[in-house]
């Protein structure tokens, strides 16, 4: 559902902007991508779903993929940079803690990347707070995040030991 509306979105701004039909199609390839994947990862966890990799694996696609997207893109200067700290929470569906922190990490490192990267986006000078600010919430959402996935196993764990 989250892959269709950014399909929407993207087709959107392409429709009512001036946005490259190059970086329009691009997006929507890499969107294709991450949907394959996500369908195969998918598969993977429904076949065997005690299997401790796929949890990891799903992060790392999305933000790769997200990273891929904005550093061909506004980069730094898109709103869809917002969307790291969607993906640290969604995690939070595997209610397990290392998953939330790793995409956290992953997603740090996603933006770190972006940084690094050599502006063609014009003389963009992104101030130093903007990467605080956006550095500050990642870290916040998957720390607050974990201690509500961690807070929510420990209910069910008192609730069921209780019976």
């Amino acid at each position: 559902v989250a892959l269709l509306a950014f399909a929407a979105l993207t087709t959107i701004d392409y429709t009512l902007t001036d946005t490259p039909t190059s970086y329009f199609l691009h997006a929507l390839f890499v969107l294709a991508l991450i949907l394959v994947a996500s369908l195969l990862l998918d598969w993977r966890n429904r076949r065997n779903p005690r299997e401790r990799l796929t949890p990891y694996l799903w992060p790392i696609v999305d933000c790769a993929g997200l990273t891929w997207v904005l550093s061909d893109g506004d980069g730094l200067r898109s709103p869809l940079v917002m969307l790291y700290p969607l993906l640290v929470l969604v995690t939070g569906f595997w209610l397990d803690t290392r998953v939330i922190l790793a995409t956290t990490a992953t997603a740090m490192t996603g933006y770190g990347w972006l940084i690094a990267q050599p502006r063609p986006w014009g003389a963009l000078r992104v101030d130093l707070s903007q990467h605080l600010v956006v550095y500050t919430t990642l870290l916040v959402t998957g720390v607050i995040l974990s201690l509500q996935v961690a807070r929510a196993r420990a209910l069910r764990d008192y609730t069921t030991n209780r019976r």
